[in-house]
C-alpha cells in the first residue's frame, strides 16, 4: 500500500523532528529531502512501488515513446509482445555500433532487429513540427490569468531566441497566459526548455500551424510542473506497413516532492523514513560522531528498504534471463534447426 505524507504526520516523525504535526511545510521539506536520497540509491529498478507496468502507442509516424513525468527511465521494454534491448545516447556513437538511428541508408522496414535508443529528455511530450508553426497555451483555471511561462528555444531561421523581461534579457520569451488563449507573435521551430511557476490549473501548450490553423498538444503541464524535461525514446526499426505497435514498459518512478497531505510517497517504507531523516539531521551537524551516527542511521534505512522488498518479492525466486543467442534467428548465426 502506498502511503502519504498523512501517514507521515501520523506517526514518529514530526515527533523525531520536534516539530508539529500541522506544520506541512517544514515537515514535507524534511521527508522530501530523505526520500530523494533513498530514491537514489535504489539503483537499476528502484525500491517496493518504485517501478510501473505502462503501455504506449506507437506509430510508424512516430516512432518514439515520452515518459510521462511521474517516470525516471524505462527499465524494461516489449514491442509487439517481443522483449527488445534498450541502448543509451553513447551507443550510437561507439565504434562498431550501428550509428544515429534512424539509418536513413536502410532502403527497407526491416533493417536488423527492434531495438530502442534513448534520446535524453525533451520539454514537451510530442515534438514540435519545425516549420510554419506557432505556439498558444490555454490556461484551465480563471485564476492564473496574469501568470506568464517561460519558452526557450529557436525561431524560424534556426537562431536562438531572446527577449526583455523589464529591463533585463532573456533567453527566449514569455508568454502571459491570457483569456480565451495565448500565440506567440513570431514561428518557433525549436523548443530547448519550458519554465513556469507553479499555478492553479493545468497548462496546456499546442502548435498552430499559420497555413492550416491546424492545433497539436505538444504538452499539458500539471499544475505542480515549474521545469518541465521528460525522457525519450526512439524505435527502430518500424515498419511502415503496421501503422501502430503496441509498447509495453516497466519504467522507474521519478522523484515528485510531496506538498499535500494526500500526495503518495515514492518511499513508502516509514521506518526507512525514520532513519533517514536522523541520518540527515546528523550530516548537517559540522562533528565527526555525528556525522558516523548519521551513517549508521543510513545503512539501517537501507537495510529497512531491503527488508521491504523480501516482505512483498520474496528472495528465493529472483528473474533471471539467459539469452545466449542475442535474440538471434537460427538463420543469422549461421545455424540449422536441431532435432
Amino acid at each position: 500500500m502506498r502511503k502519504t505524507l498523512k501517514d507521515v504526520k501520523d506517526g514518529r516523525i514530526p515527533g523525531l523532528l520536534g516539530i508539529c504535526a500541522d506544520d506541512t511545510w517544514r515537515l514535507a521539506a524534511e521527508v522530501n529531502a530523505a526520500q530523494e536520497r533513498l530514491v537514489y540509491m535504489g539503483r537499476e529498478a528502484g525500491w517496493w512501488n518504485g517501478w510501473d507496468k505502462v503501455r504506449f502507442s506507437v506509430t510508424s509516424a512516430a516512432p518514439y515513446i515520452t515518459l510521462p513525468r511521474e517516470y525516471a527511465r524505462i527499465i524494461n521494454m516489449s514491442v509487439c509482445e517481443t522483449p527488445i534491448y534498450i541502448y543509451n545516447e553513447f551507443y550510437e556513437v561507439l565504434p562498431g555500433g550501428p550509428g544515429p538511428m534512424p539509418d536513413e541508408s536502410c532502403c527497407s522496414d526491416w533493417c536488423g532487429s527492434v531495438a530502442g535508443y534513448e534520446r535524453g529528455t525533451w520539454p514537451t511530450k510530442v515534438e514540435l513540427s519545425p516549420t510554419n508553426q506557432r505556439l498558444r497555451v490555454y490556461t484551465t483555471d480563471d485564476r492564473d490569468y496574469g501568470n506568464k511561462m517561460l519558452i526557450v528555444g529557436e525561431d524560424q531561421n534556426g537562431n536562438a531566441i531572446y527577449s526583455m523581461d523589464g529591463l533585463r534579457t532573456v533567453t527566449g520569451f514569455y508568454m502571459t497566459f491570457v483569456s480565451p488563449f495565448t500565440t506567440s507573435d513570431f514561428d518557433v521551430s525549436k523548443i530547448t526548455g519550458v519554465v513556469k511557476n507553479q499555478t492553479y490549473g493545468d497548462i496546456l501548450l499546442y502548435q498552430v500551424d499559420q497555413t492550416t490553423g491546424k492545433e497539436v498538444l505538444l504538452s499539458r503541464y500539471l499544475a505542480s510542473e515549474t521545469n518541465p524535461a521528460y525522457r525519450r525514446y526512439y524505435i527502430t526499426p518500424i515498419c511502415t506497413t503496421c501503422g501502430s505497435y503496441t509498447v509495453n514498459a516497466l519504467a522507474k518512478r521519478e522523484f515528485i516532492p510531496a506538498l499535500r497531505d494526500t500526495d503518495p510517497l515514492i518511499v513508502s517504507c516509514i521506518p526507512a523514513l525514520e532513519e533517514m531523516v536522523a541520518a540527515l539531521r546528523g550530516y548537517a551537524q559540522e562533528v565527526v560522531a555525528a556525522h558516523e551516527m548519521a551513517a549508521l542511521h543510513e545503512q539501517r534505512a537501507i537495510r529497512m528498504l531491503r527488508r521491504e522488498m523480501d516482505h512483498y518479492m520474496g528472495n528465493q525466486n529472483p528473474a533471471v534471463t539467459v539469452d545466449r543467442l542475442q535474440q538471434a534467428s537460427f538463420k543469422r548465426i549461421g545455424l540449422s534447426t536441431n532435432i
